[in-house]
């Protein structure tokens, strides 16, 4: 179980569905310069609600930024920071 009363409890299993969908490709400024992404959105349901991703992929560097909507309205943002 992975309820946290942080940010919502539950109790039993939850059975989430997802959808994926590459909705654009487009040019994004990044913390390393400005990258070609493939723009995904993506959105989780369950029971208890949903929360939804949109995340920038970038072929070189993979996913250099995803931008969260969690469950209980709360956002969270990992954007990549730098290269070697």
């Amino acid at each position: 179980m992975w309820s946290d009363k942080r940010w919502l409890e539950w109790k039993g299993d939850i059975e989430n569905t997802y959808e994926y969908e590459i909705t654009d490709k487009r040019e994004i400024e990044t913390r390393v310069g400005k990258l070609d992404c493939f723009v995904i959105k993506s959105i989780a349901k369950s029971r208890i609600g949903s929360s939804e991703l949109v995340s920038y992929f970038n072929e070189e560097f993979g996913f250099v930024k995803l931008d969260y909507k969690n469950i209980d309205g709360s956002a969270t943002v990992l954007e990549l920071e730098k290269t070697k």
